[in-house]
């Protein structure tokens, strides 16, 4: 008879034990196992370092789980043929950490097989992720699917990264055959009652400040004052440490909410170890984005994301790339079908209606439009025609594309922006599109008259030419729309760039935050190129995921360049003619992701986020004045729509991201409780199998698929 497999599980906080608990089942299940979980201690970290507090928490494990105390447990005293973790942060850890004995470099002594399965899930994450030092101690790393498998592999070697799964997708899919205890108390309280589950996650609250502690009590209050909804507010379990880590000073803000919260009987405060409970019992998942939406995209039940720059009890048109044509902006809805007018310094848009052949719920169909005569013509980003809207007749058209060989989805933009208007001819430079698309307004006629090449955007026109960077190189094209000929400029700089006109100069904009790459002018009269590389002391030129600059645009004789942090934004005042640059920061509430709309003496910004609309004055020293935001009338449908959204998957998304919705979406949390959980009843089996498609062993079988690479020895 072969010897039972020796396998030791060494979780550290009880609320992560899902993590690791489908495979410990499995063992414990296996004749030909011994299984032995054993929970670790660990500090939590105050003050930048200073470990004050000793954590212990055998006890808030489930009662079914035999512990082993790891006071009377030596490791070297058993031939370990897996011992399974969490945790690989080891001395890294910023909140909390284990003890050093059980640091990974201090358990790969003693088993052949240290294995790690990420408490997060393994889903797809972020590089740092991919980067623990305590990943080189590890013999395994079971990741959730094979989208994550490629992400790990890039910092890691590829026989280690196993694709077979997530536990923590086994503990959801199996709630039925395993239920969660659910106190007496909160089924009393949730009877008859619409239940939110309301996550709040660690990132957001460390990066949201004063502001994004307003919102949390505003949004507990606001469902609190329901009588007809429960709320259970579950935060994450390092809220407190992370925001004492953050920013110490908004800790008592913090600490002052939960006590609010509980002693005032607004809901249920959920610090329990176990978060299924919750799942079992709730309507809806509303907060924010982090792995518990993943996790609970497998119930079936509806998810919506919280705006973290957005008040989320009104309704604002979010847009990019209007047109303003004096007083007057058109707008293309970003994150849903519409098309609204707005006289600027009011604070409610007219909407004007949807654009045919499109679903109401899809996002980022249309850029900014142009206006010759009566008619805004309208560019695909990711709808499939031409679209037009006759200012007079209220009327809207549409025009079919010219085939291409592939078929271009539509979580793909098409073109790049802006389109070029010469004449009574529209030119759009394609972006995933190949070539570039001549409409003739006049005729009707819509031609390619350049294949292939894509585009990186933002082009330039001198006299008959178009000017524009060609997409993931370093070159520029010239087309002479007169003669439909082409030509390649390649210019003296090796780094990627937009391209961008002002003063009689085109100037090449850098791409993706290229290690201190200049900005260059290009004067085509003589050829010649400059570069302007003196930035101002104190510039990140990383500023914005990689992203140098956000937007930019010309008046009052200065190219104006912006750039975002995390908590405002800054821009650069470039002279074009010596090169000069200086630095301005905005404060203001609601400025991240601004976005240039006109040149009419003052730079028009928009906030993409929140739909703050300010005027930078150009003139003398710049200045901020805030305009109101801009919301959605009465006349919008908003019934329609949101019955709309909640019956049919995103067009915009594939996967579990087709269910998932935002609420930067122009809806209330208010019309999100009143209208989508009827609807949303018919989604859940395709939402069930959307998720179960995207993770390996996604049925509910990961942690025995886990556990028998043990015994083929695969691990």
């Amino acid at each position: 008879m072969s010897q039972k497999k020796y396998i030791v599980f060494m979780p550290y906080k009880a609320s992560m034990w899902d993590s690791l608990e489908s495979v410990w089942r499995a063992a414990a299940n296996n004749p030909e196992c011994e299984a032995v979980v054993i929970p670790i201690p660990f500090y939590t970290i105050f003050n930048g370092g200073e470990k004050t507090v000793l954590n212990y928490e055998a006890n808030l494990f489930p009662s079914y789980v035999p512990i082993t105390d790891y006071r009377r447990y030596n490791l070297a005293n058993h031939k370990i043929d897996a011992i399974f973790v969490h945790n690989v942060y080891d001395e890294y850890n910023t909140l909390t950490q284990v003890l050093p004995e059980y640091w990974t470099k201090n358990l790969k002594k003693y088993t052949k097989n240290l294995v790690y399965i990420p408490y997060y899930g393994g889903f797809f994450t972020s590089e740092h992720f991919t980067q623990l030092p305590g990943l080189s101690n590890v013999d395994a790393i079971i990741v959730a699917n094979e989208k994550a498998k490629e992400q790990f592999e890039k910092n890691n070697p590829a026989k280690k990264i196993l694709a077979l799964g997530s536990p923590k997708v086994d503990a959801v899919v199996n709630m039925d055959k395993f239920p969660p205890i659910i106190p007496q108390e909160w089924m009393q309280k949730c009877k008859d009652k619409k239940v939110v589950f309301y996550n709040t996650s660690v990132g957001t609250l460390m990066t949201g400040g004063a502001e994004g502690l307003e919102q949390l009590q505003e949004t507990l209050q606001y469902l609190s004052d329901k009588p007809d909804v429960e709320v259970i507010w579950r935060p994450h379990p390092l809220s407190e440490e992370s925001i004492a880590f953050a920013n110490k000073s908004l800790l008592a803000t913090y600490e002052k909410i939960v006590a609010d919260f509980k002693q005032n009987n607004m809901g249920i405060y959920d610090d329990t170890p176990d978060f299924h409970a919750a799942f079992a019992l709730s309507d809806l998942y509303y907060g924010h984005g982090s792995s518990l939406a993943n996790l609970y995209a497998f119930t079936g039940k509806p998810i919506m994301y919280q705006g973290v720059s957005a008040n989320p009890f009104s309704q604002f048109v979010f847009f990019r790339n209007s047109l303003l044509e004096d007083k007057t902006m058109w707008i293309s809805a970003w994150h849903f079908n519409g098309l609204f007018k707005c006289e600027i310094g009011k604070s409610e848009a007219e909407f004007l209606g949807s654009f045919p052949n499109e679903h109401l719920t899809s996002v980022a169909l249309y850029g900014k439009p142009v206006l010759i005569g009566s008619k805004l013509i309208f560019y695909p980003i990711y709808a499939n025609e031409i679209a037009i809207y006759d200012t007079e007749t209220k009327e809207f058209s549409k025009v079919l594309l010219p085939k291409t060989e592939k078929e271009i989805p539509p979580t793909i933009s098409k073109f790049a922006a802006p389109v070029v208007a010469l004449e009574n001819k529209i030119y759009m430079l394609g972006y995933e599109y190949p070539g570039i698309v001549c409409f003739n307004i006049s005729t009707g006629n819509c031609e390619r008259v350049l294949e292939e090449t894509k585009f990186t955007g933002n082009a330039c026109v001198e006299g008959s030419v178009i000017i524009s960077a060609i997409r993931d190189t370093n070159k520029i094209l010239e087309f002479n729309t007169e003669t439909n000929e082409s030509r390649i400029v390649e210019p003296p700089c090796k780094n990627k760039f937009w391209t961008h006109s002002a003063g009689g100069y085109i100037f090449l904009i850098p791409l993706n935050g290229e290690a201190i790459a200049p900005i260059v002018r290009w004067n085509r009269k003589d050829n010649s190129f400059k570069e302007f590389g003196n930035y101002p002391a104190g510039f990140d030129h990383k500023a914005n995921n990689g992203y140098r600059f956000t937007t930019w645009g010309f008046a009052c004789g200065y190219l104006w360049l912006f750039c975002v942090f995390q908590t405002n934004t800054t821009f650069i005042r470039l002279n074009i003619e010596t090169g000069e640059m200086t630095n301005y920061t905005m404060q203001e509430k609601h400025n991240q992701y601004p976005y240039f709309v006109a040149e009419y003496g003052k730079a028009f910004l928009m906030s993409f986020n929140s739909n703050d609309l300010y005027i930078v004055l150009c003139e003398g020293e710049p200045r901020i004045v805030p305009l109101p935001q801009i919301c959605i009338g009465n006349d919008f449908p908003l019934e329609k729509y949101t019955k709309e959204l909640f019956s049919k998957p995103n067009i915009n998304a594939t996967g579990m991201g087709a269910f998932i919705r935002s609420e930067l979406y122009p809806l209330s949390l208010l019309e999100y409780l009143l209208y989508n959980l009827d609807s949303a009843k018919t989604l859940s089996q395709k939402q069930i199998e959307a998720c179960s498609a995207e993770f390996a062993n996604g049925n509910g079988s990961a942690g025995e698929s886990i556990l028998k690479a043990v015994f083929v020895g695969k691990l």
